[in-house]
């Protein structure tokens, strides 16, 4: 009689399913607050950085020390951070090969927009500079549009 051999079941696939937002949202907050600009000019730490773009140390800690874990930064020995070859292509928004917009676009036009819709079934994307009425709250109003800040 020939034994069942026996199935070794990881969390693992739901953990990335569950974390799966983040690289993106780490990345459109470094786009946004010009690190991946800062850091063309060669590498800095993180009061250099915050006095650049005016950031909060936290967040930069917590946004550049993600980078690294997402190969998107290195950071040497001494606390300074710098641009990895892919992020020097592509996430420097003075280059002609910048990607952040899609990122941009992504979030703002995808993930964010979709819990609105969930939350309150209006259309995930309105059209260009509308403004809904929240069925939620009568009170509330959504403005959406897709210029940045």
């Amino acid at each position: 009689m020939a034994t069942a051999t026996p199935v070794h079941v990881t969390p693992e696939r739901i953990m990335q399913m569950a974390w799966g937002y983040i690289p993106p949202l780490v990345l459109e907050a470094a786009i946004r607050h010009h690190v991946f600009d800062v850091l063309d000019g060669g590498p800095k730490t993180i009061p250099e950085v915050e006095k650049a773009t005016g950031a909060s140390a936290r967040g930069l800690t917590a946004i550049m020390n993600a980078l690294v874990g997402l190969e998107f930064l290195s950071k040497d020995k001494q606390g300074r951070y710098a641009l990895t070859p892919e992020s020097a292509a592509f996430l420097v928004s003075t280059k002609p090969s910048f990607q952040g917009g899609l990122i941009k676009h992504c979030s703002e036009n995808s993930f964010l927009a979709g819990c609105t819709s969930t939350r309150s079934s209006l259309p995930a994307i309105p059209s260009r500079r509308s403004t809904l009425k929240s069925p939620v709250a009568s009170s509330s109003t959504l403005s959406c549009s897709t210029s940045s800040p």
